[in-house]
């Protein structure tokens, strides 16, 4: 249901791109609004990091990966900062080692930050 579900929404932020609304602050800002469906993304992400073997035993780890990489693009398509910052937090609490994966992270919040700029301008 989760690999339907986002696939659409992910569908459906595609095929705005081409359409102009006649609320110029709806166009404006078309990737800032987000629905129930961005926090099923991010409470799925958040579960699995706390029980991936847990759906593991049940789910393959391809269809897992698969849902879990759609989940990141509706949270980045959203443009929840904040939602994205939680969840970047939360993984490095919860994994062991977690100074050697600041790095990396860092790294990220650096390339979303540039992201979002460069996508607002």
């Amino acid at each position: 249901v989760l690999i339907i579900v986002f696939i659409f929404k992910l569908l459906f932020f595609f095929f705005l791109q081409g359409f102009s609304f006649s609320d110029l602050y709806y166009q404006d800002n078309l990737f800032r609004y987000f629905d129930a469906t961005t926090f099923i993304a991010a409470l799925f992400l958040i579960v699995i990091i706390f029980k991936r073997n847990s759906f593991s035993n049940v789910v393959s780890n391809y269809k897992i990966t698969f849902v879990i990489i759609l989940a990141i693009l509706i949270v980045l398509i959203s443009n929840l900062r904040v939602l994205i910052f939680a969840l970047i937090f939360s993984y490095l609490i919860v994994n062991k080692g977690f100074f050697r994966k600041l790095i990396p992270a860092f790294i990220f919040i650096f390339l979303f930050i540039f992201y979002s700029y460069f996508y607002a301008n």
